[in-house]
């Protein structure tokens, strides 16, 4: 099949396009690239649609699969249509009004929030799926190595948000050894570095004793972080916060550990996550064992090769209808 991408490429190796690249070559498929984001940038967003459109035409493609799609008129997404299947990738959990209209306009529509499909053909939005990010072994994977940069009794990436400050104070209250990769914390939290990808955080999650996470929203069911299959995928041992629906994709105790959040502010609401983290930091072994059956999982299940087989098996059987 040949397939055009349209998304954010640039210049960053770690971007959901070239991991979704990079899986539907080694499938077999043709793949085109149209950086709609860095086009737009340079020559406005007028110029752009008409060079999406173009492209459509001159390369032909079996489908186009639009990664987020903000801000494109569906005047040109309905004209893209009349020439290939459009099919629209959507990562995040909020559903915006021109988020109903544009995935209206396509052809078929992956999500992550896998419990806002509902939500979605209520819209009036068809062939609606849910699709997980997924990992790449030749990235997420453990790394062993005696360096101590990045020891640490618990680790959290991410930006602040959420409450995060709040279980991180929690959590730091403990006396745990805790190291922060991520933007907008308060002055004195532990924070090592404002960021951390690729190799550094596939070492972060194989030194760390364990890796924190919590998720944006913890109520949409069927919705999670992506970093809940990167951190098992590199043998991480992962404690995380429950979301309704995650025992249908992870055992809680044997592939990672899930914390509750209570109700209240502060150590309350968190007390949870910290008694878990006190739990396991004593359990070495237990966590080396549950570390190594999450990768196993992840590796099994959750490839960027695996859920991209997928969503090409869904797009050529609607194309074939």
């Amino acid at each position: 099949m040949k397939i055009l991408i349209a998304g954010a490429y640039d210049n960053v190796p770690h971007t959901t396009v070239k991991f979704m690249e990079k899986a539907f070559r080694s499938l077999g498929h043709d793949v085109e690239i149209f950086d709609f984001r860095r086009i737009r940038k340079e020559r406005g967003g007028s110029e752009m649609e008409s060079q999406m459109l173009a492209t459509v035409r001159e390369t032909e493609p079996d489908t186009m699969i639009l990664m987020k799609g903000e801000d494109i008129n569906l005047r040109t997404i309905i004209a893209i249509g009349e020439h290939t299947h459009v099919s629209l990738r959507y990562m995040d959990s909020p559903l915006p009004r021109w988020l109903r209209k544009l995935a209206a306009a396509c052809d078929s529509t992956f999500i992550t929030a896998g419990g806002l499909v509902a939500e979605f053909e209520k819209a009036g939005v068809k062939n609606v799926f849910h699709l997980w990010e997924g990992v790449d072994p030749e990235v997420h994977r453990h790394w062993e190595t005696d360096t101590d940069d990045f020891e640490c009794d618990v680790a959290f990436v991410g930006v602040n948000k959420a409450g995060r400050d709040a279980l991180l104070s929690t959590v730091i209250e403990t006396g745990a050894d805790v190291a922060v990769y991520g933007r907008k914390w308060p002055a004195g939290f532990p924070v090592r570095g404002e960021g951390i990808y690729l190799d550094d955080f596939a070492k972060l999650c194989s030194r760390a004793k364990i890796v924190l996470g919590m998720n944006d929203n913890n109520s949409i069911e069927n919705y999670f972080s992506d970093r809940t299959f990167q951190i098992p995928a590199c043998r991480g041992f992962h404690i995380t916060s429950r979301v309704p629906g995650m025992e249908n994709w992870f055992t809680d105790g044997g592939h990672l550990v899930c914390f509750d959040i209570g109700r209240g502010r502060g150590k309350k609401k968190y007390a949870d996550a910290a008694d878990k983290v006190k739990y396991w930091l004593d359990r070495p072994d237990e966590r080396v064992r549950i570390a190594a059956a999450g990768q196993k999982w992840v590796y099994e299940r959750y490839t960027w090769k695996k859920v991209c087989a997928g969503m090409t098996g869904k797009i050529e059987a609607l194309i074939s209808c």
